[in-house]
C-alpha cells in the first residue's frame, strides 16, 4: 500500500489535483455542451424510424 500511496499521492499528482480544481471547466457545464453540441440526428431519426414515428 505503501507503493500505490507513494505513486498516486506524490507532489507531481497533488499539483495535477490542484490544478484541476482550480483551473478545469465544471463538469455539469461541460455535460451541457456536449449534450447540446453533438449532433444526435441520425440517432433520433433510427429511433423515429424504429417505432414508426415521422421524420
Amino acid at each position: 500500500m505503501n507503493f500505490i500511496w507513494d505513486i498516486t499521492t506524490d507532489s507531481h499528482a497533488g499539483r495535477v489535483a490542484l490544478f484541476e480544481n482550480v483551473n478545469a471547466l465544471p463538469a455539469p457545464l461541460l455535460r451541457e455542451r456536449l449534450y447540446h453540441e453533438y449532433d444526435r440526428t441520425p440517432f433520433m431519426n433510427h429511433i423515429r424510424k424504429s417505432i414508426g414515428l415521422p421524420l
